[in-house]
């Protein structure tokens, strides 16, 4: 039966590629011939009341339109050539720019408008969200791409919250049901992106000046307006990747039980990530009324990972060192108070966790001996053991330059701006 359907289906692509909507083809359903405009219609009659019930049914305009005798896509192009010809059935290349340059501009407008308003469809946005990504991947390999596959500025579908709590946690399930897996044999690269992208997409519909860097594991670097991404002072940070979940995908299904939010990366650190987001979008949203603070947030996709390879964090503050304005240098880019917005409470019971100063952390350096070669046969020269102890105390001296949280030079930030003023926009 299967087989059947399926031979049926390939016979009627061919006789639609040949005669287009004017095709005469076999009823899948019933093995009766029926022209292709009728059963066009047929159908849209069946799927009429679940568009509607989806207040979707002015989407398939151009589809009823095409049931009552309109001209597809490929009709209408190919009149308007018949129109066009010149002597010797040529076309004038005038036209054919024309064609070009308005079907551009319509699949620009037509990707603006689902990459604005698929998130609002629940679960089955990440089948939409698949070739959206696809297509911004293939954008970023074109210089100045006409069609970027993201939402216009300020056209994202407004959806009313009762409070602002409901707008974190729906925002905290949209990334959730992104599979954003790092640190495995399996890692799902696409999804990482794919959360970066959506990630990408909010901030720019809030009006913030933001700064993707693609890689294999993306990143999203974002100031307030007006900034040129210049580095600030304070630094939210984060990421969006999340580990393999157990015993499976289960867990990127997220449910609310009670005051808990369930699903891989509810904790670790979504729902902080959808904070960020919400907060510098009302930020952004307050006008010039309302000075913005003077604080950047940068978000990674490979945290989990140890952020070894760009673009973790210490690949984007070089490169935005070598970028700035202020800086022009090849210098790290250092803020003066580095926020990590990561859970502190590990009992899972605590509404909230305390404010963490320092904790256990990763140093990469590269050491290097010089000196003559030498074997474990041969008797060196000088005392090794001497040499081993001179080279630790140096590198102690490294370990708590670095590593020792400096309690003055925090006073000495937070004595010109109290907290209040720092996150309702007072300038440091």
């Amino acid at each position: 039966m299967i087989l059947k359907i399926y031979s049926v289906l390939e016979k009627n692509e061919n006789l639609a590629a040949k005669k287009s909507l004017g095709a005469e083809i076999e009823n899948p359903f019933t093995g009766k011939p029926i022209s292709m405009r009728d059963f066009l219609k047929w159908t849209l009659n069946e799927v009429k009341p679940l568009a509607q019930a989806l207040n979707m049914w002015e989407d398939l305009t151009p589809l009823v339109e095409m049931s009552e005798g309109g001209k597809n896509t490929a009709e209408r192009i190919r009149s308007r050539l018949q129109n066009d010809l010149l002597a010797g059935n040529e076309v004038p290349l005038d036209v054919l720019k024309a064609i070009h340059f308005e079907r551009e501009a319509q699949v620009k407008s037509d990707a603006e408008r689902i990459a604005s308003e698929y998130a609002s469809i629940g679960n089955e946005s990440s089948k939409i969200a698949e070739y959206l990504q696809r297509g911004r991947d293939a954008s970023r390999q074109v210089q100045n791409s006409p069609i970027q596959f993201r939402p216009k500025q300020q056209a994202v579908i407004e959806i009313s919250y009762p409070n602002k709590t409901a707008e974190i946690l729906d925002l905290a399930q949209q990334l959730i049901r992104i599979p954003s897996v790092t640190a495995s044999p399996n890692e799902r690269l696409d999804e990482v992106h794919r959360a970066g992208s959506l990630i990408d997409d909010y901030l720019h519909n809030a009006g913030l000046d933001v700064k993707f860097f693609d890689g294999k594991y993306p990143a999203i670097y974002a100031t307030f307006k007006p900034s040129s991404l210049n580095l600030q002072p304070i630094l939210l940070t984060g990421h969006f990747d999340v580990v393999e979940p157990e015993p499976d995908d289960s867990q990127f299904i997220p449910k609310i039980e009670g005051d808990y939010l369930w699903g891989r990366g509810s904790a670790d650190m979504k729902t902080v990530v959808a904070t960020y987001l919400v907060w510098m979008k009302d930020m952004m949203r307050k006008g010039t009324a309302t000075p913005c603070p003077n604080i950047a947030l940068l978000l990674v996709g490979n945290e989990e990972n140890g952020e070894a390879e760009a673009w973790g964090t210490p690949h984007v503050l070089k490169a935005l060192a070598q970028t700035s304005e202020v800086l022009k240098t090849s210098e790290v880019y250092a803020p003066a108070l580095f926020i990590a917005g990561e859970r502190t409470g590990e009992k899972g019971d605590e509404l909230f966790g305390e404010i963490c100063v320092e904790n256990r952390g990763v140093m990469r350096l590269d050491v290097i001996a010089r000196g003559a070669k030498g074997h474990s046969g041969v008797t060196g020269t000088g005392d090794l053991s001497e040499k081993l102890i001179s080279a630790r105390t140096a590198l102690n001296e490294i370990f708590a330059k670095h590593l020792t949280f400096e309690i003055s030079r925090w006073l000495a930030i937070t004595s010109k701006i109290s907290i209040y003023q720092c996150w309702s926009g007072g300038r440091v």
